[in-house]
């Protein structure tokens, strides 16, 4: 099925489209080369930024947005790249996509925009108390603005008794709760499919959500790819419509790898990581 991007028409599409073959060479034609146009967008709703910069560092090739959000890399032989993405104000994003020959790949890309504080740390009558060692880390990226989304032990005890799946959906941007039975799950504002950050077949009838991957305490719980309650190879994510937030401290969100910290790095990371501590009693 031929992608448009969220927001864009199709006309627009074909504009990015017709860009790329005008300044691909006759000579890239011949050696069945391909080409990657596409879309950078703010949020899924689809409000795009311009002046992106996007590079392919296997080829040390960029290119930058137009005010549309809209790019085209062309020449580019088949196969897997790394493609990054940086602009003032957003978190720098790094993803990856599949070339084919003779082909045009499409893709829309989401960009998050830098952390801001959702609350400050509680202190105690004698000062700021110690953190545990897992929380304390968690407050040191907090502070050191690199990238991330962070809940905060304050918000998460005026929060109590709130499900954990709502209070992260409502306060995280991208995070979204994927009702399948009696179960709540969350997942990124991305796919799985064809050309997403998964790059498989999706068999016919598992859901296109793209979960998340899940660490508690800093020991992975939860790794993807699953493809529903017919997947017996992979246990499903964990259900977070009866997870208490009662029960953690802290909670870090990662959208993409360029921000997530390297201990935390993990193959199948592209859906985004999400890190739960649990409260210090």
């Amino acid at each position: 099925m031929r992608f448009v991007p969220i927001g864009r028409s199709a006309c627009s599409s074909a504009r990015v489209i017709a860009a790329v073959a005008m300044v691909a060479p006759a000579a890239s034609i011949q050696a069945q080369t391909g080409a990657l146009a596409g879309t950078v967008a703010r949020d899924s709703v689809g409000h795009m930024v311009g002046g992106v910069e996007i590079r392919v560092p296997q080829l040390n090739r960029a290119a930058t947005t137009n005010y549309l959000g809209e790019f085209g890399i062309a020449g580019m032989a088949p196969g897997r790249y790394v493609v990054t993405f940086r602009a003032v104000g957003f978190t720098p994003m790094t993803d990856t996509v599949e070339i084919k020959a003779n082909a045009v790949t499409e893709r829309e890309f989401v960009l998050a925009q830098l952390v801001v504080a959702l609350d400050t740390v509680r202190t105690t009558t004698a000062g700021q108390r110690r953190l545990p060692p897992g929380l304390a880390g968690m407050e040191e990226r907090r502070r050191s603005g690199q990238g991330g989304y962070f809940v905060t032990e304050g918000v998460l005890r005026d929060n109590d008794s709130r499900q954990m799946a709502g209070l992260l959906s409502a306060r995280i941007p991208g995070v979204t709760q994927v009702f399948i039975g009696s179960a709540v799950y969350l997942a990124s504002g991305r796919t799985v499919g064809d050309g997403g950050p998964v790059f498989r077949k999706k068999p016919a009838g598992s859901p296109n959500q793209c979960f998340v991957t899940v660490y508690i305490d800093g020991v992975r719980t939860w790794n993807g790819p699953w493809d529903g309650p017919s997947d017996r190879e992979h246990g499903p994510p964990p259900d977070f419509g009866h997870m208490g937030v009662n029960e953690y401290g802290g909670i870090e969100y990662y959208p993409g790898g360029a921000s997530l910290p390297m201990q935390f790095n993990a193959t199948g990371t592209g859906c985004g990581t999400l890190l739960l501590w649990t409260r210090d009693r």
